[in-house]
């Protein structure tokens, strides 16, 4: 069997190279693995075969194997090039000359091509062989039709017909053969044939070619009808279509793209196109508003249906009673409407044949509604609209409708309202129209009560959209109401989606997933996953991204009416805590690597469930973090609604990571305040000393250094009274921080050292590292640069001897490189400059040895040593280090640490005199900084921008730059910016010869900058020799030099 395969294969692609995978692919349908060998024997076999053909011969070539034979020695190619030879006459107008070359063509086949290979690819071609030899018997069925040899056609059409029985163009050439054999009842009974298996087999009915030869069979057979009276005016096409409204707005694309669809299609085909969209978005006024544009090419009938599939307190219109109507629309006297859907939707097929018409069908429900309802040839243009996404409807162009842009919903309230009382420029329409939804029937009916209501302003009008229960109150009317039209589509829920609709007005977040929404129900999560994706075929779910889930507003709205009226408190209660438990073990399962101190759940406290997935590795986890942010600060005011005060506390513990992440930015701090309460009012310590630490840390983010030292000491008291020595070092760490960034360099070194002696008694060498990193810190900020340095050799030799099982002893680092458990410490100039989060734990080399210390706590190594270089004055060796932090962030993706590592280029480059090089790299940390909300990164930039211009002469840029670094340092309670602006104001005052000016700026910086730093004795300097032009500090200019 495989050399019958063998040479089959090697036949069809006679003279081609085949490669002996393709041959593989032919002769196994799943290759053994000594297939190449096997392959060798079957070859040498075949040559062993062919040897006595001369003119045949396998070859053997580099890629695989190549059949030389002649052509004519091939029957399929033979087959083929006759064919294409009777085609070349057809064309020529000898038709003669063509039938005999298609009779010897077909005369080479004997059964079925390939009989008797198994092979899936010859399968393929012999398929595609049978295929040609059914063209071939209907372009010679043609030639004999043309001949009047209508039997031979017959005989012939037949085989194909029973061998191919949904080849409408053969079935077509059957019956015409037929037809002009005298033999139409045989004819029509095999169009019937035909129309079954089409319906069966495919769901459709014959092509218009078959349908109008089966009219054509009818006609001949219809002899009885008498003549119309010579005279009778012909009847008028329908003109059914309803008024457009007269504001109608927007929807210029769509109704452009729509245009596009009718020139591309209507003069061939039936066009169908299907609106969908959720209640209220505008459908139905769309679709009049195509229709009335395009009536004029629609001469013979423009009809409209409301199948009222989403109408209030009416069911749904049946397929029968639809055409029933359309039929008496096109003149059918009632008496003449056949019974039965069958018989119905063929005469109305016949109605409309060879008709140019427009037939819009309104509100359907489903397919099933519509596809008895639509003609069966081409000329026609159907429009549906429907909620639904009608995707079963063959061949129709769907467009899915959406929410007005807010420029066209601001203009549509405009014109609905009057331009006397809404203005299109007046500053309330954006926001009313966003409470609306740029729901379409909202902003009307919003609008027209405005309209109406003259004492109304529209700040009133906003503030009663603001609220759920007057929202809904004022977007009903008598005969429209935005929630009940959204309700419509909720009756059309089977009893199980249903569920699912109402239990989404409890989901916390904006964006909805299967696993939160399982949770709430407590499924399987693949049929949770089948509601949604049926909602959103039903449009009331929005799908924004693949897995992904919205809702709208006011469908939320709809959502929560539902809920408050068929579900009880005890169900509603249930799922909630089933929510919660969900996202709460989400937090600590994805949050864990990234997690360190007082927010690391043990084992034994973590919340486990079944619906929450491993967390993605590296980079991945930080992604996928990101979007559940407003997921799990909902969960925390659901639960503090509900009173589930456990929860209250715990998320937010648990989320630290991804808040620090988000610089403490939005509802941090009032979460971590909630969370404080919750834990004192449960009476649970050490939850208590967790949420202190939290708030703690979002105060210090914010600049409230005073406010967050205080925090952070009762943090201490809740965590020496629930015996965790542990979390102690992490807010003793923080508190050393928060005293650097408000000044205290000395009570920040205490604290570290306090620190410092509980990690040595705990043995955690990690945070060791990452203590004498902050002492070195503190000891730079106090100018002490050698012992800073000494701290940070000290620092790189711990971690080259950490080993990998210490690294494990802690959570992963904070995303983008941020401060570890408790906080950063500060660099010169406010810059963060942290240990190692991990305490900078080695990677475990082959043999078990540290390898290398943990690329993140190496990169703020060498931030910190350029830094100190930068202060001491090595300008050249500070550049290399920072070029080095540079390639350690682009590797890690640190944002941040670029930031930071930018700006002390900049400053370096400036030192240097290299003025072009400095601002580059000032205005990229600009850039970045302001990219990711890092405040003290911009301030630094920019005075170092400021300082830049001062080195070139541009006095006024200079000032108008430390002017806003001064108010931006201000804004954000960040005073070491507040001295740097004053110092570069004073420099530029000096520049310009006032005197007064610069000793006021001078005098204002040291009355900002805190005690023992090393900018005072700068500062000091230039006071008490105000003028004298060898006074030099590191904010001087530096004349460019190369």
């Amino acid at each position: 069997m495989r050399h019958t395969k063998l040479i089959a294969v090697l036949a069809l692609h006679a003279g081609e190279l085949l490669s002996k995978d393709q041959l593989a692919d032919a002769l196994w349908d799943s290759p053994p693995g000594s297939w190449q060998q096997q392959l060798h024997n079957l070859t040498s076999k075949l040559r062993t075969v062919l040897r006595p053909y001369d003119d045949v011969e396998l070859r053997t070539e580099a890629e695989g194997y190549r059949l030389v034979i002649p052509r004519a020695n091939v029957d399929c190619l033979v087959f083929a090039d006759r064919v294409a030879e009777a085609r070349r006459l057809v064309r020529a107008d000898q038709p003669g000359p063509a039938l005999t070359e298609l009779v010897a063509a077909l005369g080479l086949w004997r059964g079925q091509a390939l009989n008797g290979v198994d092979s899936r690819a010859l399968l393929s071609a012999a398929a595609r062989l049978e295929e040609r030899r059914a063209d071939a018997v209907e372009l010679l069925a043609e030639l004999r039709i043309r001949r009047g040899e209508y039997a031979e056609a017959v005989t012939e059409l037949t085989e194909v017909v029973e061998g191919h029985p949904l080849r409408e163009s053969a079935r077509a050439l059957l019956l015409t053969a037929l037809l002009h054999s005298g033999r139409s009842a045989e004819a029509l009974a095999a169009y019937e044939k035909g129309r079954q298996v089409l319906a069966d087999e495919l769901g459709t009915d014959p092509g218009q070619a078959l349908q109008e030869i089966y009219a054509t069979i009818l006609r001949g057979e219809a002899t009885t009808g008498a003549p119309a009276p010579a005279g009778s005016p012909a009847p008028a096409a329908p003109r059914l279509l309803p008024h457009t409204t007269p504001d109608f707005t927007g929807r210029e694309q769509e109704l452009e793209q729509l245009a596009a669809v009718l020139s591309e299609q209507e003069a061939t085909t039936l066009t169908i196109s299907a609106i969908d969209g959720m209640g209220g978005v505008g459908k139905t006024a769309l679709a009049l508003r195509l229709a009335h544009r395009v009536a004029e090419r629609y001469p013979d009938g423009q009809f409209f249906v409301d199948l009222r599939g989403f109408t209030r307190d009416k069911e749904p219109l049946p397929p029968a009673a639809a055409i029933t109507e359309l039929l008496q629309a096109t003149g059918v006297p009632i008496e003449l409407i056949p019974h039965g859907l069958d018989a119905l939707t063929a005469a109305w097929r016949t109605a409309m044949a060879g008709r140019k018409a427009l037939l819009v069908l309104d509100n359907a429900v489903d397919a099933a509604q519509i596809v008895p309802l639509l003609p069966g040839t081409a000329g026609i243009l159907v429009v549906i609209t429907s909620r639904r996404r009608l995707l079963s409807v063959e061949g129709a162009i769907p467009l899915a409708l959406d929410v007005l842009p807010p420029a066209e919903s601001v203009e549509l309230f405009h014109r609905v309202a009057g331009a006397a009382r809404a203005p299109l420029d007046a500053p309330e329409l954006p926001e009313i129209v966003a409470l609306c939804g740029h729901l379409p029937l909202a902003v009307r009916i919003a609008a027209a009560r405005f309209r109406h209501r003259t004492s109304w302003t529209l700040g009133y009008l906003t503030e009663q959209l603001r609220e759920y229960r007057s929202r809904t109150r004022l977007l009903a009317t008598d005969d429209r109401d935005v929630i009940a039209v959204l309700n419509l589509s909720y009756r059309h829920l089977s009893p199980r989606h249903q569920d699912v609709f109402r239990s989404l007005s409890l989901h916390p977040g904006t964006d909805i997933r299967a696993r939160s929404v399982a949770a709430l129900h407590d499924l399987p999560l693949d049929e949770i996953e089948s509601c949604l994706e049926s909602l959103v075929e039903d449009n009331v779910l929005l799908e924004p991204a693949p897995g992904v889930y919205r809702l709208h507003d006011l469908v939320r709205d709809a959502t929560v009416r539902l809920a408050e009226q068929h579900d009880d408190p005890a169900t509603r209660r249930t799922a909630i805590r089933g929510l919660l438990d969900y996202y709460l073990a989400l937090a600590q399962s994805w949050c864990r690597p990234l997690t360190r101190g007082p927010f690391v759940f043990a084992e034994s406290e973590a919340a486990g469930h079944r619906l929450v997935e491993p967390p993605p590795a590296g980079s991945a986890l930080l992604a996928a973090l990101e979007p559940e942010l407003s997921a799990f600060l909902g969960a925390v005011r659901l639960a503090e609604a509900e009173g589930l005060l456990e929860y209250v506390w715990a998320i937010p513990c648990a989320i630290e990571p991804l808040l620090t992440m988000r610089n403490y930015e939005g509802e941090a701090a009032g979460v971590f305040r909630t969370a404080v309460a919750a834990a004192r009012h449960l009476g649970d310590r050490a939850a208590e000393a967790r949420s202190l630490t939290g708030l703690a840390l979002t105060l210090r983010e914010r600049g409230d250094n005073d406010e967050a030292m205080d925090v952070f000491r009762e943090a201490i008291r809740a965590s020496r009274d629930a015996a965790r020595p542990d979390w102690e070092i992490h807010q003793l760490m923080g508190l050393g921080v928060a005293q650097l960034g408000g000044g205290a360099a000395d009570a920040a070194r205490t604290s570290f050292e306090e620190a410092l002696a509980v990690a040595e008694t705990q043995h955690d060498r990690m945070s060791v590292i990452s203590l004498n990193n902050n002492l070195g810190v503190v000891n730079r900020d106090l100018g002490r640069f050698d012992e800073a340095l000494r701290r940070f050799d000290d620092v790189e030799r711990a971690m080259s001897s950490t080993p990998a099982s210490s690294a494990g002893a802690g959570a992963a680092t904070t995303p983008d490189g941020g401060a570890e458990g408790a906080g950063a410490a500060a660099a010169p100039d406010g810059r963060a400059a942290v240990a190692d989060p991990e305490g900078a734990g080695a990677a475990a080399a082959p043999d078990g040895r540290a390898a290398v210390a943990d690329p993140e706590g190496a990169l703020r190594l060498t931030i910190n040593r350029a830094m100190t270089w930068t202060l001491i004055g090595d300008q050249e060796r500070a550049v290399a280090g920072f070029e080095r932090a540079l390639e350690q962030a682009g590797a890690l993706s640190s944002l941040r640490r670029e930031a930071i590592a930018r700006a002390g280029l900049a400053a370096a480059h400036r030192a240097l005199g290299h003025t072009t090089e400095a601002l580059s790299h000032g205005r990229a940390a600009l850039t970045l900084s302001r990219e990711m909300g890092l405040r003290e990164v911009e301030c630094d930039a920019m005075s170092s921008i400021g300082e830049i211009n001062l080195a070139v002469g541009d006095l006024p840029a200079a000032v108008a730059v430390f002017d806003r670094t001064l108010d931006l340092a201000r804004e954000h309670r960040i005073a070491r910016y507040e001295t740097r602006a004053h110092q570069g104001l004073a420099h530029a005052d000096l520049l310009k010869g006032d005197l007064r000016g610069a000793r006021t700026h001078f005098e204002k910086a040291r009355e900002l900058c805190p005690p023992g730093f090393y900018e005072n004795e700068e500062i000091s300097v230039h006071l008490d020799r105000l003028g004298d032009p060898a006074v030099r500090c590191r904010r001087c200019p530096v004349v460019e030099q190369r």
